[in-house]
C-alpha cells in the first residue's frame, strides 16, 4: 500500500515524501536550533544557499538535508579535510 501524503491531524503524524514530519523543520525551528533570526534563514533560502521545500508560502527543511548541508559547509570551511 502506498503511503498517503498527509494523514489526519488527529493522528499526529504527517508523512511527506518518505519522511515523517518529525524529520521536517519549519523556519522557526531551524532558526532556533542554529541561533539565527528567521529572516536570515529566509534570506539563505531566497539565495538558493539553503535547500528547502516549499508548499505555497510555507517553507520546510528535511533534517537529513540540513545536516548534510551543515557538514558540507564545515568541510568547505576546513578545506575539505585536506
Amino acid at each position: 500500500m502506498r503511503p498517503c501524503l498527509l494523514t489526519p491531524p488527529s493522528l499526529g503524524v504527517v508523512y511527506l515524501g518518505g519522511h515523517y514530519m518529525a524529520d521536517v523543520l519549519t523556519v522557526k525551528e531551524l532558526a532556533s536550533e542554529f541561533g539565527l533570526a528567521a529572516s536570515t534563514v529566509y534570506a539563505q533560502v531566497r539565495r538558493g544557499a539553503l535547500p528547502a521545500v516549499r508548499f505555497g508560502k510555507a517553507v520546510r527543511f528535511r533534517r537529513e538535508t540540513v545536516e548534510r548541508f551543515v557538514h558540507d559547509q564545515e568541510s568547505r570551511a576546513t578545506g575539505g579535510g585536506r
